[in-house]
């Protein structure tokens, strides 16, 4: 809720009082009470409702809590005239009283409870968070990986590309760790880049990013790592007044087969296509294919390589 909002209704609250008569008229000081009430209490609601995406659970929940005490202070303004004190100007009545005051220490309780919740649900959320993300790239970790896939398997749809910079020691021995921080930096950047929402990328270790591209095809899995490595092998990056230039190789793991596949395997397809990759001449993409009459390869630089291997 703005701030300015809450900041008019202190104040202007205790100078109505000052007004001749505001005390005398019970009706006013209802409405007047009650409908920054309610507009305060629903723009909470608005707020905590629109937070959703957090994917704290109380969080909901507050925004229902919120938006019934809303409700409770704005049924006030049309009932005034008719109903007993609480909601309204008639004498008090009992039971009225008791359930108004118990139903608004109730939901005041509720609400802070969940407040509470909210704020150990999202420290939970962010170990788990950091747990997960590699520190160096903010890309997921293999651990991050176990997390996308609940069952540890590969829908179809799905493919798994394997990728691995191309000389990497080289950088690191020549020009220092430092500068090969920076191209795994630069490279992790290039896959996010790529990437559409739906997807993930993950440094399984060392110089070594998987991409799981989500509801593609074959194609469309080859045709994304085709850019990642083409952006790879324009991209320059600068470190302490030097140029560096690393390009990358790729393996292709997709699944046309009905079932599942575990992500060990896919992981372990994708992995025999990377190698064929780097001992074929490097900084193209390999492909392997599990169907049911076998894997296919196809090499990045348009030559047609085709084997026959087991189903992964």
């Amino acid at each position: 809720v703005k701030g300015w909002i809450v900041a008019v209704a202190t104040i202007a609250w205790p100078t109505f009082w000052l007004v001749p008569g505001f005390d005398d008229d019970r009706m006013i000081r209802i409405v007047l009470f009650s409908l920054p009430m309610t507009v305060a209490l629903a723009l909470a609601a608005r707020e905590a409702w629109h937070g959703c995406a957090e994917r704290l659970p109380s969080r909901n929940w507050l925004a229902m809590l919120l938006g019934a005490q809303s409700v409770l202070f704005g049924i006030r303004i049309p009932l005034g005239p008719f109903a007993p004190f609480p909601l309204g100007i008639l004498p008090p009545n009992d039971l009225v009283v008791a359930g108004f005051f118990g139903l608004m220490i109730v939901l005041s309780v509720g609400q802070t409870v969940l407040i509470i919740s909210m704020t150990l649900e999202r420290e939970e959320l962010r170990q788990r968070k950091l747990a997960s993300t590699d520190a160096l790239t903010g890309l997921l970790n293999r651990h991050g990986l176990e997390t996308v896939f609940e069952d540890d398997r590969l829908p179809k749809g799905t493919a798994l590309v394997m990728f691995d910079l191309d000389e990497f020691k080289n950088v690191n021995d020549t020009y220092g760790h430092a500068a090969g921080d920076a191209v795994l930096v630069g490279f992790a950047r290039i896959c996010r880049q790529q990437m559409r929402q739906i997807d993930y990328a993950v440094r399984l270790g060392g110089e070594e990013i998987a991409v799981v591209l989500s509801r593609v095809d074959r194609a469309k899995a080859v045709a994304v790592a085709e850019r990642i490595r083409m952006c790879q092998e324009s991209c320059v990056v600068d470190v302490d007044g030097l140029s560096l230039k690393c390009t990358v190789s790729g393996g292709v793991f997709f699944s046309e087969m009905d079932s599942p596949v575990h992500v060990r395997d896919a992981l372990a397809a994708a992995d025999r296509a990377l190698y064929r990759a780097k001992s074929t001449g490097r900084n193209r993409i390999c492909e392997e294919l599990a169907s049911a009459s076998g894997a296919h390869v196809h090499a990045g630089d348009d030559r047609a390589l085709r084997t026959q291997a087991a189903p992964v």
